[in-house]
């Protein structure tokens, strides 16, 4: 969702935090309360599964891990694409799940 080039691949964990560097990139794992740890897709992967967080969750996830108040215009200066597939009442929704009145904030502007 976010237009720019992905240079830490940046997943969260319930457990402690961690980065991994390999030829592959860096790998980032930042930790979220158990009670926002929820919103993911099992998604098959090279004999495996991965959890795939939903965009609204994904969109969540970002706003969670960043500091600082999300505004308007902030928002809009993040340039969000493919925005078309994030469901109003599922952000709403998730965003009151985790008990976070910043989040809530966020999805209300």
């Amino acid at each position: 969702m976010i237009p720019e080039r992905v240079v830490v691949h940046t997943s969260v964990t319930t457990r402690l935090p961690a980065r991994y560097e390999n030829p592959y990139g860096v790998f980032e794992y930042r930790h979220i309360k158990p009670v926002c740890f929820f919103g993911y897709e099992q998604t098959p992967y090279a004999g495996s599964s991965l959890l795939v967080a939903c965009p609204e969750k994904a969109l969540l996830d970002h706003w969670y891990l960043t500091s600082g108040e999300w505004t308007r215009e902030r928002i809009v200066e993040m340039r969000y694409q493919n925005t078309a597939k994030v469901e109003p009442l599922r952000l709403k929704a998730y965003a009151e799940r985790c008990q976070r009145p910043r989040l809530e904030r966020a999805v209300g502007r």
